[in-house]
């Protein structure tokens, strides 16, 4: 812990990085998604605008698309990445995801959607090409990671529910538990 001297002149020396380098400061922070996490610590998240998807990482992860492996498997991975099967939702065929309401996860205490193989069109895309793309770019929703092969085709392996989580993980969407 620092003393009372030591937290003056780090206040200066602060002030002083702030004011020379904030655009670059926030525009990292951002560009690492570490920006809601920064402001979060400083409890300033009211200064980010209302659409903005706020975190929750011990929230449910919605894995829809079709699936190469079976429902037991994928408990098992989830179960090598400490992920509670209470957390998970699964959907695994390739026409669950016409039929999903996905309107339901916007605006959510859900963490995660790990999507598959699926149907361009599906409820609720609007004017998107596709509802991933819709999932993708309309604020509101969780964070969204494709479950792609090494060439970055959609496709639903053990080797790339692995890799998937990887990156969640990596980009602190989600949580253990």
């Amino acid at each position: 812990m620092l003393g009372a001297e030591d937290l003056l002149k780090l206040e200066d020396n602060l002030k002083i990085e702030f004011s020379n380098n904030l655009t670059f400061l926030l525009t990292t922070l951002n560009r690492t998604e570490k920006l809601h996490d920064f402001l979060d610590l400083l409890n300033l998240t009211n200064l980010i605008q209302s659409d903005y998807y706020p975190r929750h990482k011990n929230g449910r992860i919605v894995i829809i698309g079709r699936s190469q492996i079976k429902q037991k498997d994928i408990y098992g991975i989830m179960k090598e990445y400490n992920i509670s099967k209470n957390r998970i939702e699964l959907n695994l065929e390739y026409y669950d995801a016409k039929r999903y309401d996905f309107e339901k996860l916007k605006n959510s205490t859900y963490s995660l959607i790990l999507v598959g193989p699926m149907p361009h069109s599906a409820n609720d895309k609007g004017d998107y090409s596709s509802i991933i793309s819709k999932l993708e770019n309309e604020p509101g929703y969780p964070p969204v990671i494709r479950i792609e092969d090494k060439s970055n085709n959609l496709k639903f392996s053990k080797t790339a529910l692995k890799d998937a989580l990887n990156e969640a993980f990596e980009r602190n969407y989600i949580i253990e538990g």
